[in-house]
């Protein structure tokens, strides 16, 4: 696996968990709802394919890593909940079964781990109905740590399993890896909303998310705020109140050029062949509605060898923000 790609599979995995730590915060916004789903989804092929190929992946050993802890610990939660309630009611068999710690579910092999994590799942669902409101676990606990198990599972290599072509896995994962990435992006521009109402999450992601290769760019000093370098295809420029603002880049007629509008009023584009601002905003400028996502083919923008992009605020009440991606074809 080349370097580059896995340290985005790492990426992937780390900016993932940060979402399920902090999933109340998003999970009544639509955006994150569905880029989340998506991403989701190709994490676990990602992660599928690496393993079935065979090849050692940083991002893989991390994402095993964090399941198995979240699988531990939310093991460690039912299993202490049964051992009062077999304690309470003087239930020998389900003392014994239900004990277990930390240190006796590393030492197992990883079968034996997800066995003995599915063995507690077992005698919850055997239990709950019994349990009732007293002690601590609820039935979404259950079905959340068998979820879990399931995930660890996909670790754990399976008998004379057929090994994909490595020149082919490659390919497919680099593919779902690009894809993915994509959508990446798109939730870093999201987690604009909460660099004010929570920097704690804010903060925190982009800490998972900066992940880079060493030389690729250089790292930052300090924990204080960790942004996410700009790479060559990405491009976001914030428009003041009422002002009009150019991007500055060469389009090219065989790409597709993804235009974000992420924040704030609605807003004008269109392109000149000048550098200059004009003092007035064109006739014939396109309207950008609040939050629109629009794809437009290179060959459509392009005017001269060197295209400028501008976007105007046509509301100046409060600043609005766009981004311009480059979609390969």
């Amino acid at each position: 696996m080349d370097k580059r790609t896995d340290a985005r599979i790492e990426a992937l995995v780390q900016s993932g968990e940060c979402q399920i730590n902090y999933k109340t915060l998003w999970d009544t916004m639509s955006p994150f709802v569905k880029a989340n789903a998506k991403i989701a989804d190709s994490r676990v092929q990602i992660i599928q394919k690496c393993i079935e190929a065979g090849f050692k992946s940083k991002g893989v050993t991390t994402d095993k890593a964090i399941k198995m802890e979240d699988m531990i610990d939310g093991t460690l939660v039912i299993a202490a909940s049964l051992y009062d309630f077999a304690d309470d009611n003087n239930n020998n068999e389900l003392m014994v079964n239900s004990h277990v710690t930390r240190w006796t579910l590393k030492d197992m092999s990883d079968l034996e781990k997800a066995n003995a994590c599915d063995a507690i799942v077992a005698l919850a669902n055997a239990n709950i109905a019994d349990m009732g409101t007293d002690y601590i676990i609820k039935q979404l606990d259950i079905d959340n740590l068998a979820a879990t198990v399931t995930a660890f599972r996909v670790h754990i290599p399976k008998p004379r399993q057929v090994i994909s072509s490595g020149a082919t896995a490659r390919a497919e994962i680099r593919l779902l890896v690009k894809d993915a990435y994509k959508v990446l992006k798109k939730l870093d521009k999201l987690m604009e909303h909460f660099k004010k109402s929570n920097f704690e999450f804010y903060h925190k992601w982009f800490r998972a998310r900066n992940i880079i290769l060493k030389g690729e760019h250089k790292k930052p000093e300090t924990d204080e705020n960790v942004p996410i370098p700009p790479e060559d295809d990405e491009y976001v420029k914030e428009i003041g109140f009422g002002k009009i603002e150019k991007i500055d880049f060469t389009i090219k007629p065989e790409l597709t050029y993804l235009i974000t509008h992420l924040a704030g009023n609605k807003l004008k584009y269109w392109t000149s062949a000048s550098d200059v601002i004009p003092d007035s905003v064109p006739a014939d400028a396109k309207i950008l509605d609040i939050g629109a996502e629009i794809e437009v083919k290179g060959v459509d923008l392009i005017g001269g060898d060197k295209i400028y992009l501008f976007f105007a605020n046509e509301d100046g009440s409060v600043n609005a923000q766009v981004a311009v991606d480059i979609l390969e074809e």
